[in-house]
């Protein structure tokens, strides 16, 4: 695993200069492959895996896996672009530039137990269109709007960012441990973000 991270890493970082289609690049992108395979040929033996593998075999977990991955990965480019632009862009420093972010987190505190409460009574479903339609909206938005002169866009967008983040966190901690025997629910929700309410969705009637 150690191996796989450091390759991997090295690749992704030295690509853009040495060129996607280097040597280099190439011969350290099937070691990357190479590793991954024996990794995984190695956990599907052990009796006590880092990764239970079989978990991918559900479908629900699966798709709350996926999700996790592409909200976070989401959650990190939105913070960081934001960041840049608020402090490149506008000239704004470091606390000036979080205080414009607050909008996004003020929704998010918010919007998390609302998405709890919905994911217990109705299922993960609601919750994740509302997620789906905030996050595209912000991002349709900040597509849009002027970047030099607009102010409310801004703070809507983040906003909304901020309320379609929240709202996916209990949806996916609910769908991974959903499909999972007792015994693994503990393993499956690791691997998904903590929602911070997992138990109420998982045993509400």
């Amino acid at each position: 695993m150690i191996a796989l991270l450091a390759v991997l890493t090295y690749t992704i970082i030295q690509a853009p200069d040495r060129g996607w289609a280097s040597p280099l690049t190439l011969t350290l992108a099937a070691l990357t492959l190479a590793l991954a395979a024996v990794l995984i040929a190695y956990e599907l033996r052990r009796d006590e895996p880092l990764v239970e593998l079989r978990f991918f075999r559900s479908a629900s977990f699966t798709g709350a896996a996926v999700n996790a991955v592409a909200s976070f990965s989401t959650l990190g480019g939105f913070l960081f672009l934001t960041t840049l632009y608020l402090q490149n862009a506008r000239h704004l420093s470091a606390l000036h530039t979080g205080l414009w972010l607050l909008p996004m987190a003020v929704m998010t505190f918010l919007s998390a137990p609302l998405s709890g409460r919905l994911v217990a009574r109705y299922g993960p479903r609601h919750p994740l269109i509302v997620a789906g339609i905030a996050i595209t909206s912000s991002g349709t938005l900040f597509a849009a709007f002027d970047g030099q002169t607009h102010t409310w866009p801004l703070i809507l967008g983040c906003a909304l960012f901020g309320l379609g983040f929240g709202f996916v966190k209990v949806p996916i901690t609910h769908t991974a441990v959903s499909g999972m025997p007792v015994s693994q629910a503990g393993v499956a929700s690791s691997l998904a973000p903590p929602s911070g309410r997992p138990a109420a969705s998982s045993e509400s009637p």
